[in-house]
Parts: C-alpha cells; structure tokens; sequence
C-alpha cells in the first residue's frame, strides 16, 4: 500500500467515524426532546407598526432562549393580518381575523395544544433564564398548585405573600402558568372580559374554587409594559369597551370593584 492508498483510507476510516458519532448524537438529540418536559405558550399580538412587531419578536426570542431543557410549544395569535414573521418551526403564527377579545383569544390558543403545562402571556415580555423551570419545580413539590406566576423585579419588590389572587402582587395577569387540567376545573376563560379586569376575572375563578396562586419569585421575567402603546392606537370608543368596560363587567359579575382597584 502507497503513501496516497494509506492517506485515502485514513480519510474514509475519519468519515465512517464521523457518521458513526452524527448518528448517534442525533439519536441522542432526539432521545433528549422525546424525554422533554412540554409546555404550551400562547401569546397574543397586534403588531400595527414595527415597534410593536419588534417588542413581539424580542420577547418570542428570548423566551427561546430562555430554557434549554424545556420544550416550548409556541403559539402566537397575531392579530393583524400584514405583520411577517421570520420565526422557527417551533413558532406557530396564527392569524386570527375576528374582533379582540383577550380571554376569547386565549381559550382559542390554548386549544390547539395538548401540553400538560400551558402559559398565558402578554408580547411584551423578557424571560429570563430558568423562569420556567423554577415554576414547574414548584408545580411538581406540590400537585396542588395549578396556577402560579413569574416575579417581575420593578412590580412585584413590595410583594410579601407570594400565595393569593390580587392582581399587580400575586398575580400578574401578563404571564400565568397553569397546569392544563385547571380547566377541568373552572372551565372556560370568561370571554365578556375582553382585555382590562380579565386577569381579576381569572383570580376570581380560581379563588372562588379554593385553588392555589403562587407568585414564583425564582421566576424571573421582565414585562416592558407596552399594551398601552396598542391602546393609543384604537378609536375612543373601543379603547373604553376595552378598559372601563371591563371594569363595568366585573362590577356586574361580582358586585364588587378588583382588589387592586378598590382606591378609586
């Protein structure tokens, strides 16, 4: 055997080696996402102009990047029709022509998975790195919880109780996370709720059938904030339906004003 011969029998013995290890890392690629804990994420977006759609792309971003031991299945329920998205296989952009409504939105999304964890998130948000593995760890210490939320740092400093139902302390409506079979238990999201009071709603409902919330303070995710933004941009008559009206509903449904809102 010549120098070349040996040369060329070093390269295909390198080659047989290489597919050998190819083969087995993706096997092990695969193992490793079959064994993946799934969780559901829906997420609602109305990108009428580029900041909006970029505030919704950083946040789907980040939530990608934020676990890589946890399988997100992502829904994104976008609302305007001419809003393109370059995102993954792992996004699933969907875009829903019907009038507004936050919870109805939500009851939608969450039926097109089958995740036994699901979560309920706002677009203006950043996930921080184990956000999601600190809640589940919670969830799986105690099979009780079916409902938590993440901590946010600028909101949620002045939270002492991290267990109970009152909007902006315990609860923060822009991200909750649920075990899917809470439904099993409160049904539906109200969808007279359209987008103010439906996070007072949700506590209600959970409250009322003595289920747990906890605000999860290892979970760290940053909300930007920006559904005002979207407000600006509707006409005054559905930007009230959207606010006070939500307010006018939940006065009607419960006698009551929110918790967080009993100072006005």
């Amino acid at each position: 055997m010549n120098t070349t011969d040996i040369e060329q029998a070093l390269v295909d013995q390198y080659n047989r080696n290489r597919e050998f290890w190819e083969q087995i890392t993706d096997v092990s690629e695969i193992s490793k996402r079959q064994n993946m804990i799934e969780v559901d994420v829906i997420i609602l977006s109305s990108a009428k102009n580029n900041e909006l759609k970029n505030t919704t792309i950083n946040s789907v971003n980040s939530l990608l990047k934020s676990e890589s031991d946890i399988k997100f299945n992502i829904y994104l329920l976008e609302g305007d029709l001419n809003a393109v998205y370059n995102f993954s296989k792992r996004v699933n952009v969907v875009y829903v022509d019907k009038k507004f409504g936050y919870h109805k939105f939500m009851n939608l999304g969450r039926k097109m998975g089958k995740a036994e964890y699901v979560v309920l998130c706002n677009n203006d948000l950043i996930y921080e790195t184990g956000w999601a593995t600190s809640i589940i760890s919670e969830m799986q210490k105690d099979s009780n919880l079916l409902s938590a939320s993440p901590f946010e740092p600028k909101s949620n400093s002045n939270t002492t109780q991290s267990y109970g139902y009152t909007t902006g302390k315990q609860l923060n409506g822009w991200c909750i996370f649920q075990k899917r079979k809470i439904y099993e238990i409160i049904g539906d999201l109200d969808e007279s709720f359209r987008f103010w009071c439906c996070d007072d709603d949700y506590g209600m409902s959970i409250k009322n059938k003595k289920l747990k919330h906890k605000l999860v303070k290892e979970s760290i995710v940053n909300h930007l904030d920006k559904g005002s933004q979207t407000l600006k941009l509707l006409e005054k008559e559905k930007h009230f339906k959207l606010t006070n009206g939500g307010i006018k509903r939940f006065v009607e449904k419960y006698g009551c004003m929110p918790e967080h809102l009993k100072h006005l």
